[in-house]
């Protein structure tokens, strides 16, 4: 499969997904059954994606040119010309750098067909056509693809394997008292099929699975629960039957088995259960349960909670898990919450608006221009195109036209020597630019970077190109439209490839920065403009900035110290820490914590955070223990702020306080002073001596605090 089409699918879904988060953000008013709607919709979407584009008529967007490769104009394959060796036939072959006309060259780039454009009038019928070739060349990326979908789907298959023996080994609940109850809340939640209920000591909170014969389990002590918590728990178990929720959660794993590489996947179907949970304490609320009461049990049920000890507890829905248990009792106690859903004629005319806007959606497909026009290149004039053995032995063929980026290019190709012994070499270039102007960053293969600032009105790149196949990249550095650019790319546009490059570049101080990576660290010191882009995972350092900052990694640790920003950073993974930062610069990290202090009394401006210098951050096994604060601080500090999405948080002292808040994990904070907030959806949390005062609170866990004088 192309890659134009694989990234064509992975930005459809995303768009589908992030379209699904925006809807159900508006809907965070509404009952939690409209979110769960929205959510089961955006994951059959996706699933559909996969499903529907091969078997559509393909819409056809423009893509980039055919023979300018990435719209570039500057390198093209030796296939787009179909130019290949000479061997000592023709003209050619006294000169293996002899140009070819341009006319030539246009001749041939002209009739090259689309690379998108199959036989069968649909782009994805090259892929069937071609794949024992595509199996011999480089193909690793779907190889891959399939191992993941392949590893997903066994998970799945492991799990109800194990709620089939769970089912078989669980003791039948059949005596007349559980005959009524179960007849009773069976009638209460509109379920007409049989239901199997049983109990098991292998399981800590109720738990239901199965479509067409439904299984409820009770932990092995419900036989002693007071009738109230019995009929809670059967009327929540049963709203799942009630709703077909074990079939929603069946679509949420063939989503996340066809996209196992992209997170917002397995976040939507995280959202898809809490909203599941929700939507279902909305029900017994509705057949009339007192808020107080409901939550009241829901708590005695996570109390005596533990996890499911079978290969089905990904599988299964339970009643309460700690982890969400929190929001649950606060949407419960809620009497200002909607709780009604939407009436069947409702759905079903959403459910088919979604179902036509899907279709023309997932038959949009990007194809390639076949043609090179006169107007792609500056001037208006063709390329001229010169065919030459490039490094190994390959054939590289160079358009000598400037680049499409803006009138008075002057960028310089520069390529490693195919001979040199050096494992690695060094790039010393330099491009006049004015403060004020742009530094644009596309580095396709990656690479560490190092941006600072200086008092010259030019950029200068330094650096090295290593790794193992580091004679396969490129590297251009030569004015762009806006100021200057650099971009790093691979020679071959298939296979696997291992590099590590470093570059070290000095700008103007007052200059912007716009960074496309596909990974590395990025470091910028000193420099005031705006910083924007993404790279797909490093750590990221800014220092001594002022301007506004919109930068991102894949994962890695985030540092922001002595800076003045607006906007925010963010980090899919990994620790978010913000020292001496003023201009409301915000921290969003996918699992580690966002740290600040907030100033001493008297010190910094407003809205300027604390130093953390005091602080030695650790990340270890997906916890973060904060160390180096024995709480005998010999001056004010400033109350300590952590937040992160789940996790431990451990904290060696407060002498200032601290606000702590995790979404589910330990919370240990050590010798204190002041005022320590500290909340987690679910784990133990563990507060002093603290001399001052507490408030501490979690979903499911223990609260122990050691309070002096």
């Amino acid at each position: 499969m192309s890659s134009a089409l694989v990234l064509a699918l992975v930005l459809k879904v995303t768009l589908v997904l992030a379209a699904a988060w925006a809807l159900a953000a508006l809907l965070r008013r509404r009952s939690a059954a409209a979110r769960h709607d929205v959510w089961i919709a955006a994951l059959l979407a996706a699933v559909a994606l996969v499903a529907l584009a091969p078997l559509l008529p393909a819409l056809e967007l423009p893509w980039v040119p055919a023979a300018l490769g990435d719209a570039r104009g500057h390198e093209l394959a030796a296939s787009d010309l179909s130019a290949t060796v000479p061997n000592g036939d023709g003209p050619a072959a006294a000169d293996p750098r002899q140009p070819i006309s341009a006319a030539d060259a246009q001749s041939r780039i002209a009739t090259r067909p689309a690379p998108l454009a199959a036989e069968s009038g649909h782009p994805l019928a090259a892929f069937a056509a071609t794949a024992g070739r595509a199996l011999g060349a480089a193909s690793w990326p779907l190889v891959l693809w399939a191992a993941g979908i392949a590893t997903v789907l066994l998970w799945c298959l492991a799990g109800h394997l194990g709620l089939r023996r769970l089912a078989r080994i669980a003791t039948p609940l059949d005596d007349e008292s559980w005959r009524t109850l179960l007849a009773e809340t069976a009638d209460a939640a509109g379920v007409r099929r049989p239901v199997r209920l049983g109990a098991s000591a292998a399981v800590g909170t109720p738990v239901t699975w199965g479509a067409w014969r439904p299984v409820v389990v009770l932990p092995v002590d419900a036989a002693s629960w007071p009738l109230e918590r019995r009929r809670a728990a059967l009327l929540h178990e049963l709203a799942h039957v009630a709703r077909h929720d074990y079939l929603a959660q069946l679509a949420g794993t063939a989503a996340c088995a066809l996209y196992w590489f992209h997170p917002a996947a397995w976040m939507a179907v995280r959202r898809l259960r809490l909203e599941s949970e929700r939507a279902c304490d909305d029900r017994v609320l509705a057949s009339g349960a007192s808020p107080a009461d409901y939550a009241a049990q829901l708590l005695a049920v996570a109390r005596g909670a533990s996890a499911l000890r079978t290969a089905g507890a990904a599988v299964a829905i339970g009643m309460a898990r700690p982890s969400t248990l929190e929001g649950r009792l606060l949407a419960v106690l809620d009497e200002s919450m909607p709780r009604r859903t939407l009436a069947p004629r409702a759905r079903l005319a959403v459910a088919v608006a979604a179902a036509l806007l899907i279709v023309p959606f997932a038959a949009l497909t990007p194809v390639a221009r076949g043609e090179v026009a006169a107007d792609t290149v500056p001037g208006g004039k063709p390329p001229d195109v010169s065919v030459h053995p490039s490094g190994g032995g390959r054939v590289g063929v160079r358009a000598s036209a400037p680049l499409p980026t803006g009138a008075g290019n002057s960028g310089k190709d520069w390529r490693p020597q195919a001979t040199s012994a050096d494992p690695s070499e060094a790039i010393n270039e330099s491009v006049a630019a004015s403060p004020g102007e742009e530094l644009f960053l596309d580095l396709e293969t990656g690479a560490g970077v190092a941006i600072t600032g200086w008092d010259e009105s030019r950029v200068e790149v330094r650096g090295r190109l290593g790794g193992q196949d580091w004679r396969d990249s490129r590297v251009e550095v030569g004015r762009g439209e806006g100021g200057a650019r650099v971009h790093l790319w691979p020679e071959r546009r298939s296979g696997s490839q291992s590099t590590s490059h470093r570059l070290t570049i000095r700008v103007p101080r007052r200059f912007d920065v716009r960074l496309r990576s596909s990974g590395g660290d990025l470091s910028i010191d000193g420099v005031e403009g705006r910083f924007e882009g993404s790279t797909g995972g490093g750590d990221i350092t800014l220092t001594h900035l002022r301007g506004s900052a919109h930068l991102s990694t894949g994962g890695g640790t985030v540092r922001v110290d002595d800076c003045h920003l607006e906007g925010s950073v963010k980090t899919g993974g990994g620790p978010i820490t913000l020292s001496r930062v003023s201009g409301g610069l915000r921290g969003t990290s996918g699992s580690g914590p966002v740290v600040y202090r907030e100033p001493a009394e008297g010190e910094g401006e407003e809205g300027e955070t604390g130093s953390l210098e005091d602080l030695e951050l650790d990340a270890h096994d997906g916890d973060v223990d904060l160390e180096g604060i024995d709480g005998e601080a010999p001056r004010a500090t400033g109350r300590l702020n952590i937040s992160r999405a789940g996790g431990d948080v451990r904290l060696g002292g407060a002498p200032d306080g601290a606000v702590i808040h995790t979404g589910g994990g330990e919370i240990v904070v050590g010798r204190s002073a002041g005022f320590v907030d500290a909340h987690t959806g679910g784990g133990d949390v563990t507060i002093g001596p603290v001399a001052g005062s507490v408030r501490a609170g979690t979903g499911a866990g223990r609260v122990e605090v050691t309070l002096i004088d």
